[in-house]
C-alpha cells in the first residue's frame, strides 16, 4: 500500500501555533532557511549539547531567564563520562525535560514528545541498570535499543507524577523527511492527543498507534530507572 493512502494527518491538519512556544531539539536548517520558508521571524537558536549535563544546565537556564511559556517539547533522534548512546539519548533528555517540567506544568495544555525507534522492542531479560552507563557491556545497536527503551520508561514514570501530554513516536528511515515528521507533528500538534485523552502512547507512521514493548507498563522497573538516573546526574554534576 501506497504510504499516502494510510495516512491519518497531514500537514494541512495542523491547527494555529499563533503564541505557542516550541523547543524542538536538532533542527537541522539554517535559522535563516527557516525563517525564510515560514514567514516566521520568532525563531531562535539555543545551544545544547547532550553529551555535557553542564550544557544540558545551561541550556534550561537560558530558556527559563526568558521568562517565555513551553507548549511543545520534541527531542528528534559524552563529556561527562556516561556512555554517549545512553547519555544522549536518555540521560541528557532526561535532565532537560525534568529541569523544564515546572514550565511546561506551568504551559498547559503542554506536551512533550519523544521520537523513538521500533529497535526498543528487541530488548529481553533483566535489565542490569549498572550496565547501561558501561560501554563494554553491549553491542553498539543493544546499548542504542536500551536508550531508547529508557525514554519509554521514563515518560511511563513522568506521566504518573506530573498531568499533561507525554507520547513516543517512531520515524521510519525508509520514507521521506517530510513523511517522517507528520507522526512527531502529529503527536505535538494534533487537538485528537487532548480529545482522546493519547498519554503515554506509541504512534508509527502516520499518527497512528503503535504497538510498544511491555516494559513500558513495567512501573517498578520505571521507577528504578527514574531513581538510577537521578543517582547518576548527581554523581557527575557534583563532580564539577
Amino acid at each position: 500500500m501506497d504510504p499516502s493512502e494510510k495516512k491519518r494527518f497531514t500537514f494541512d491538519k495542523i491547527p494555529d501555533l499563533t503564541g505557542k512556544v516550541v523547543i524542538w531539539r536538532e533542527v537541522r536548517l539554517p535559522l535563516k532557511k527557516i525563517k525564510s520558508e515560514t514567514g516566521n521571524r520568532n525563531v531562535e537558536f539555543l545551544h545544547l549539547n547532550l553529551k555535557s549535563l553542564k550544557s544540558v544546565k545551561e541550556c534550561a537556564e537560558t530558556f527559563l531567564a526568558r521568562n517565555l511559556p513551553l507548549h511543545i517539547l520534541i527531542f528528534s533522534l559524552t563529556e561527562d563520562g556516561i556512555q554517549e548512546e545512553f547519555g544522549v539519548y536518555h540521560v541528557g533528555h532526561f535532565l532537560l525535560t525534568k529541569l523544564l517540567l515546572p514550565k511546561i506544568k506551568a504551559s498547559q495544555p503542554a506536551r512533550i514528545v519523544n521520537v523513538s525507534s521500533r529497535v526498543h522492542m528487541i530488548v529481553e531479560g533483566v535489565i542490569e541498570f549498572e550496565k547501561l552507563n558501561d560501554p563494554n557491556a553491549q553491542e553498539p545497536g543493544q546499548r542504542y535499543a536500551l536508550s531508547k527503551l529508557a525514554n519509554g520508561l521514563v515518560n511511563t514514570n513522568m506521566l504518573k507524577r506530573n498531568d499533561f501530554s507525554l507520547s513516543e513516536t517512531y520515524i521510519s528511515t525508509s520514507i521521506s523527511p517530510e513523511d517522517g515528521a507528520i507522526t512527531t507533528l502529529y503527536c505535538a500538534t494534533s487537538p485528537e492527543i487532548e480529545e482522546k485523552n493519547y498519554r503515554g502512547r506509541y504512534f508509527v507512521p502516520f499518527g497512528i498507534e503503535g504497538e510498544k514493548s511491555s516494559y513500558f507498563d513495567d512501573d517498578d522497573l520505571a521507577k528504578r530507572l527514574w531513581e538510577f538516573t537521578e543517582n547518576l546526574i548527581n554523581e557527575k554534576l557534583s563532580q564539577k
